[in-house]
C-alpha cells in the first residue's frame, strides 16, 4: 500500500482539498496505477482508494432540447457514437437514468461543446454546448481514504 501526497509548499498544496484530491486521484489512475502494472511483475490490478475521480459532466437543459426538437435518448446516442472519452456518467430524464460512456479522449472542455449532436430542419448543426452545459467535475464518490488524519 501506498499514499499519493502534494509536496508541501507546492502550487497544489495551496489548493483547496477537492482540487487537490482530484488531481492526485488523476494522477494515481492514468499514471502511477498504469506505471505499476506495466513494470513490475505479478501485478493483476491497482486499486485507487479516497480523492475524486475525474468525469466531464453533461448536464441536459430539457428546454432547450426540446426547441431543438431532440429527445434526451438521440442526444444520448450521439454522444455514445462521437468516440470521445468524456467519462462514464448517467442522464437522468422522467425518472429513467441512460448511462452515456465512450471511448478515446478530448483534451478541451470548448471542443466538446462544439461537438455536433444532431442536424436542425435547416441542416444546419445542432451543438452539444447548444442543448447541454458541459463542465469538469468529478464521480460520486462510494468512500474516503485517510492517511494520519488527513484525506
Amino acid at each position: 500500500m501506498y499514499v499519493v501526497l502534494p509536496r508541501e509548499r507546492t502550487v497544489l498544496a495551496g489548493k483547496s482539498e477537492q482540487e487537490r484530491l482530484l488531481y492526485l486521484r488523476t494522477i494515481q489512475d492514468r499514471g502511477i496505477r498504469r506505471y505499476l502494472k506495466a513494470s513490475v511483475v505479478g501485478i493483476a490490478e491497482v486499486d485507487s482508494q479516497g480523492g475524486y475521480q475525474k468525469e466531464i459532466h453533461v448536464e441536459v437543459d430539457p428546454g432547450r432540447l426540446e426547441q431543438r426538437g431532440l429527445t434526451i435518448e438521440r442526444l444520448a446516442t450521439a454522444l455514445r457514437t462521437i468516440g470521445e472519452n468524456f467519462g462514464g456518467g448517467t442522464i437522468e430524464h422522467e425518472g429513467r437514468s441512460l448511462v452515456v460512456r465512450t471511448m478515446g479522449t478530448m483534451s478541451r472542455l470548448e471542443a466538446l461543446r462544439q461537438v455536433p449532436v444532431a442536424l436542425d430542419v435547416r441542416g444546419q448543426p445542432v451543438r452539444l454546448g447548444s442543448v447541454a452545459t458541459v463542465q469538469e467535475g468529478h464521480a460520486q464518490r462510494q468512500g474516503a481514504a485517510t492517511y494520519m488524519g488527513q484525506e
